[in-house]
């Protein structure tokens, strides 16, 4: 099936199809970027960003770090006598969003998994999470840092509502959203890191 459709007439005055394009356009521009400047139309990612935090849990300022505070804190990682990292870093992506690329020495616990209830006679993923960290600070990441503001509040509601028996659970609220996750990472810390 076909479909014909009408285009109008080509502009000998236009600056892009016209007689003279090469008189007003020298280079490629970034549309985006030119907009961000002028704080004009906000781009897929900002709107994206704003749309989602309208729908997230509230999670309160010390609970939130950005990515150079988890680059110091991770820094402790690479020294030699390190015998595990400072801080389990969680990544809440689906797998497949982590097989494409992930910080080092960080876990996969993807969102949909983070729930209190277990799917079987296992402990449930937050416990796990909560047993793995060992009272070392939890800093939670995803892709944007829209679904890790998620993963992080349920685990705080999680270590609120358990026994202080519980791996030590009550004592460990240092549990940490990285604010704006992996694509902030890649923009503040390593242009190297892959985006996608």
């Amino acid at each position: 099936e076909f479909r014909s459709l009408k285009l109008r007439r080509r502009s000998p005055k236009c600056a892009v199809c016209g007689d003279a394009p090469h008189k007003s356009i020298f280079k490629l521009a970034d549309s985006s970027a030119w907009c961000r400047q002028r704080d004009l139309v906000p781009t897929e990612d900002q709107q994206c960003r704003r749309e989602a935090a309208e729908s997230l849990p509230h999670l309160p300022d010390e609970q939130r770090i950005d990515c150079k505070r988890l680059q110091s804190i991770m820094a402790g990682t690479v020294e030699a006598d390190a015998a595990e990292p400072p801080c389990l870093l969680l990544d809440a992506r689906e797998t497949v969003q982590y097989q494409i690329c992930a910080l080092p020495h960080s876990i996969n616990v993807p969102l949909k998994d983070l729930t209190a209830e277990p799917k079987s006679s296992d402990q449930s993923k937050m416990a796990e999470v909560i047993q793995m960290a060992g009272g070392r600070p939890i800093c939670v990441i995803c892709r944007r840092g829209v679904d890790s503001v998620t993963a992080t509040h349920r685990l705080l509601q999680y270590v609120d509502g358990q026994a202080d028996a519980v791996a030590g659970a009550k004592d460990n609220r240092q549990i940490y959203n990285v604010e704006g996750g992996l694509t902030q990472w890649h923009r503040s810390v390593d242009l190297a890191f892959p985006i996608y």
